[in-house]
């Protein structure tokens, strides 16, 4: 939870309750993983940090404790624009001309949108986290933290932070393509017979028998990159279509 106050000569006056819990649902769509199944995970807030939104050019990193965070400024300090700005890093919402602050607008507008920094969110990681994160980022038991960074072009990075507090890029694992490829071989080896009995009842098909084996052979026991595996159906499909005496 994050509280908003403006301070007051006689006592500090409470001025904004947000509710949302320091959290976030992070799937793994987000982060661009390409991974064959849609997970979701939740994960911690921890620090923020805004930059050229509205009246706010930089805030500083501010750390969201857990419980209650509270943010204190006199009017027009930017307080309620910070959490807009937190609030604008949902992949729902889109930056406008009108977000920039006026007076750096002109400058900031000369530059590549996709560069420019608005809001920066760090994640930290847990042992649940980084157990269901295992199978997506490569060396995830030495990652601290995910940092990503929402520019005003409406485009996301992403970075991982090490236990050592060192950033870098994120290291996605290769998918487990073990299940997959097991269909892949079964089927292989079912059309296979089929194409040997198919042999044995018309003559001239029956010349095809050795690349049959060949072809069925190179797929049943190739081990390929999961980039490449695209590459190796459509060899094995176009294999298949230039047999002869096909009926």
């Amino acid at each position: 939870m994050i509280a908003l106050y403006k301070p007051s000569l006689r006592s500090l006056e409470q001025r904004t309750w947000v509710q949302p819990r320091p959290s976030a649902n992070l799937s793994y769509d987000d982060l661009s993983c390409g991974s064959v199944e849609h997970r979701e995970v939740t994960v911690k807030l921890r620090k923020v940090l805004v930059q050229n939104y509205r009246s706010i050019v930089d805030s500083g990193t501010a750390e969201i404790e857990d419980g209650v965070t509270v943010v204190i400024g006199k009017n027009e300090q930017g307080k309620s624009n910070f959490l807009k700005a937190i609030s604008a890093f949902n992949e729902g919402q889109h930056f406008s001309p009108n977000d920039l602050p006026n007076h750096l607008r002109p400058d900031l507008e000369d530059r590549n949108a996709s560069e420019i920094p608005v809001v920066t969110l760090w994640f930290a990681l847990e042992a649940q986290d980084r157990k269901r994160l295992a199978g997506v980022i490569r060396n995830i038991d030495l990652v601290a933290e995910l940092k990503s960074v929402k520019h005003y072009g409406n485009n996301y990075g992403f970075s991982v932070v090490s236990l050592a507090g060192e950033e870098g890029r994120i290291e996605y694992a290769p998918p487990d393509l073990s299940a997959p490829l097991e269909q892949i071989r079964k089927t292989a080896e079912d059309l296979r017979s089929k194409l040997h009995a198919h042999a044995s009842r018309l003559p001239p098909f029956a010349s095809n028998g050795e690349k049959i084996d060949q072809i069925t052979s190179a797929l049943l026991t190739s081990k390929p990159d999961p980039t490449d595996l695209d590459n190796v159906i459509k060899t094995f499909t176009t294999s298949i279509k230039v047999l002869t005496g096909v009926d």
